[in-house]
């Protein structure tokens, strides 16, 4: 039988393995080892806003926070608030809510002709554009693929939690349009991908 030196080294071995697979990227073969750095480098200033009215924008303005970088954050920006904001990489959190619809006083044709006037007003201007999903599963309906439809395809980095794609619809998307795809732990780990993607975070 083990002595208790060894079983504590295992358990401590079992742990350091698990935390390096954290944040593999969510494929077969990339569950062996730890997931690649984000391949695309997003620079400050930046800008966070909704994509469906839900309050995970406001979670992920934290992140970005978090990361060192101070954002600009409205959850009903604009396209021309977009145009005039002088930022280099927008943040858009993608989850319907039919609640935040009803708030906003808006329908979800209405917010889909918003969002796309964003993704138009955010290529003019040379934004690079962050699509992180942070709903699970109980909060992928209709309205949400709809939204997750309209802003994946148009997207440079595409971030989501686990469980909010079991279908695989966003990394379908994601790899048919060559967009680099990442999967990370929680709301509270966005941060740290985040923070690697803008580098120093200036």
């Amino acid at each position: 039988m083990p002595n208790l030196t060894t079983q504590l080294r295992r358990v401590a071995g079992a742990a350091a393995i698990a935390a390096g697979l954290a944040f593999a990227a969510y494929t077969p073969a990339a569950a062996q080892a730890p997931a690649p750095e984000l391949k695309v480098q997003l620079d400050a200033p930046a800008i966070v806003t909704s994509v469906g009215q839900s309050l995970d924008a406001f979670s992920v303005q934290l992140a970005v926070k978090r990361a060192g970088v101070e954002p600009e954050y409205d959850n009903h920006m604009t396209a021309d608030e977009v145009a005039k904001a002088d930022a280099k990489t927008i943040f858009l959190a993608v989850g319907a809510s039919v609640k935040g619809f009803g708030e906003a006083g808006i329908s979800i044709e209405q917010e889909i002709a918003r969002t796309t006037k964003i993704l138009d007003a955010a290529k003019a201007a040379k934004m690079k554009v962050v699509m992180v999903h942070l709903g699970g599963k109980d909060r992928r309906d209709d309205l949400s693929d709809q939204l997750i439809k309209l802003v994946a395809p148009r997207s440079d980095v595409i971030i989501v939690v686990p469980g909010s794609d079991d279908d695989m619809l966003i990394k379908k998307i994601a790899d048919n349009a060559a967009i680099p795809y990442r999967v990370t732990a929680s709301a509270i780990t966005l941060a740290e991908d985040i923070k690697a993607a803008f580098g120093s975070g200036s």
